[in-house]
């Protein structure tokens, strides 16, 4: 895939992905969507990798965005429909926008939440402005396990009373 195919496919949609950050990678094994792209974050870039569908094997390089290029991210919580044990039930995935400075946006989904405090580190490090209106970032750093984190978060929804259940990978507009 070329930089024009990454660009038509990442307009008004939601890609999934692994995030990778000091060859640590978050999902490790994506548990329900298969992820479309690896976000490696670099010393000087993050990398957009194009991955495999079926092996999750990395192919080529689609773009990389060095963090001067990049004017803030914000990170959210949001809720997918899953099945457990033959009952629906939801999941929360990490929702990352990444702004430019030229205007563009890119829109992520990841469905392993506890990167984001790593992330957040990394982006303050490389004076790139985080947006956390869920204090993310706090709340997986403070727990003392990634099911605390969880529970803190799902009582920060509910107290929020936000609708975040997403059900598409299509943005709305």
């Amino acid at each position: 895939m070329n930089l024009a195919e990454f660009k038509e496919l990442s307009n008004h949609r939601i890609l999934p992905v692994t995030i990778e950050i000091d060859r640590q990678v978050h999902p490790k094994i994506p548990a329900k969507l298969p992820s479309l792209f690896d976000l490696n974050f670099k010393e000087s870039a993050v990398k957009i990798i194009e991955l495999d569908l079926l092996s999750q094997r990395k192919k080529e390089e689609v773009d990389s965005i060095s963090y001067t290029d990049i004017e803030k991210i914000e990170v959210n919580p949001i809720k997918k429909l899953t099945v457990v044990v033959f009952a629906p039930g939801t999941r929360i995935n990490l929702d990352l926008l990444i702004f430019l400075t030229n205007g563009e946006r890119l829109h992520f989904e990841c469905e392993e939440m506890s990167v984001v405090a790593t992330l957040s580190t990394l982006m303050k490090q490389h004076n790139v402005e985080v947006i956390d209106s869920f204090q993310l970032a706090d709340t997986f750093t403070q727990a003392d396990s990634i099911e605390e984190a969880y529970e803190h978060l799902d009582k920060m929804i509910e107290k929020a009373q936000q609708e975040l259940l997403r059900v598409t990978q299509v943005e709305e507009s």
